[in-house]
């Protein structure tokens, strides 16, 4: 719990420049990341027959953690590229209620949307990176997901997408609790 706050914090302190090139993130992602989680929780809880297929969660609250040289405008880039990570490794979960599936890829094509036009932005004047940028722990987890759903896909396929969907729920719940800290300080 420590570890979490901690992280919460460092993230709290490092995106405040970040937002001012980004409003809609300060606005509306919180608002819509939680209808995102709202659309995955909907699917229902962690099924039972599926309980051999679970495996250790993977997330990490590291993935979010910047040193204490990060600048204040990589948050929002990071939260961009981790947002356009969950949308590609959900594009085709064929598993899941097409009704909340749908409604899921909406919320998240809506984030990734507007969070690129800020790094744009950021890019543009010069503060947001360059598009190079790589995020060896993140896209170390997203490539986890991605083995361990390709190793299901023979052996259960519809486990191996309730352990991503699991995981997908952890991940952005702690990106809503990280949001939802930082809208609280204001």
């Amino acid at each position: 719990m420590v570890k979490l706050l901690s992280a919460a914090l460092l993230l709290l302190c490092l995106g405040h420049i970040a937002y001012a090139w980004c409003p809609w993130a300060k606005t509306r992602l919180l608002t819509i990341n939680k209808n995102s989680v709202k659309q995955l929780k909907e699917m229902g809880t962690f099924p039972k027959q599926c309980i051999d297929a679970n495996v250790p969660q993977m997330f990490s609250e590291s993935l979010y953690s910047f040193s204490s040289q990060a600048q204040d405008e990589h948050v929002i880039p990071v939260i961009y590229e981790a947002l356009k990570h969950v949308k590609m490794i959900s594009q085709n979960a064929t598993t899941w209620s097409r009704q909340h599936l749908a409604l899921f890829k909406n919320f998240l094509s809506q984030q990734v949307e507007e969070l690129e036009k800020c790094v744009e932005k950021m890019t543009l004047a010069g503060d947001g990176g360059s598009e190079e940028t790589s995020y060896p722990a993140l896209n170390a987890y997203f490539q986890k997901l991605s083995d361990f759903l390709e190793k299901k896909e023979l052996s259960g396929k519809f486990c191996g997408w309730e352990v991503v969907r699991k995981e997908v729920i952890v991940n952005l719940e702690f990106l809503n609790k990280f949001l939802d800290n930082r809208k609280k300080r204001r």
